[in-house]
């Protein structure tokens, strides 16, 4: 049996407590760790390189989607639900996709950009 004291889970706060994060000697919070990260001219250098080669990565990919759907659009398959994954869990919440995966396969092995890497 696990004891929890009432001030641990949510019960009254303690006199001169501000509301503010609460934690251990010598920890930070994200704020200071962000500040300190932003005055290191390495790390901003860095962060610099990621983002920018992220940022292609992400135009790159872009363009090979925009690839695929337009095959998948020739083909005569509906491509607004491509890319949309759904578990069907919660259909009530989430709208379910309907893209027929199974119908597309052939079409992404004929103008996938990603299977021409492939071979």
């Amino acid at each position: 049996m696990v004891c929890v004291a009432k001030s641990q889970v949510g019960g009254s706060k303690q006199a001169g407590t501000s509301g503010a994060p609460k934690r251990r000697r010598g920890s930070r919070i994200a704020a200071e760790l962000m500040a300190e990260l932003a005055a290191d001219p390495d790390w901003v250098r860095r962060k610099a390189e990621r983002d920018a080669l992220h940022s292609a990565r992400q135009q790159e990919d872009a363009e090979e989607f925009a690839v695929v759907r337009r095959a998948l659009d020739a083909a005569g398959l509906p491509s607004e639900d491509f890319g949309r994954f759904t578990s069907g869990r919660h259909p009530d919440v989430i709208r379910q996709s309907v893209f027929d995966y199974k119908a597309a396969v052939p079409v992404f092995w004929r103008s996938s950009p990603w299977s021409q890497r492939l071979r």
